[in-house]
């Protein structure tokens, strides 16, 4: 009987923050006060600079390690489009998070 209700109140759980997804979409809901979009601006200058030169001064644009801009940088330069080389990133981590979440329910 406790499995039946875990489930019940987890489809529950999923299907109400779809909702809150969909609507936060619809009034177009920023939660972070515009830190992500203001971010992605204002290092985005750096991402095209690294294509240059990669032993640029970052201290202009960011504060941050380079790694992962020069890797955006250089996918950029393959893709030529600004959101593109964010996808498969994306889709790795939910292929991540797929498999530890299926690998942890076959546990019990």
């Amino acid at each position: 009987m406790k499995n039946v209700f875990s489930l019940k109140s987890g489809s529950l759980l999923f299907l109400l923050c779809t909702i809150s997804l969909f609507v936060g979409l619809y009034f177009n809901e920023d939660a972070s006060g515009g830190g992500t979009r203001a971010d992605f601006i204002n290092t985005w200058g750096y991402v095209q600079a690294l294509k240059q030169n990669i032993f640029i001064d970052s201290s202009q644009w960011t504060r941050l390690l380079p790694l992962h801009y020069l890797f955006i940088s250089f996918l950029d330069s393959i893709v030529k489009n600004e959101f593109l080389p964010f996808f498969p990133a994306v889709a790795y981590f939910g292929f991540l998070c797929d498999q530890k979440i299926t690998h942890e329910s076959t546990k019990t």
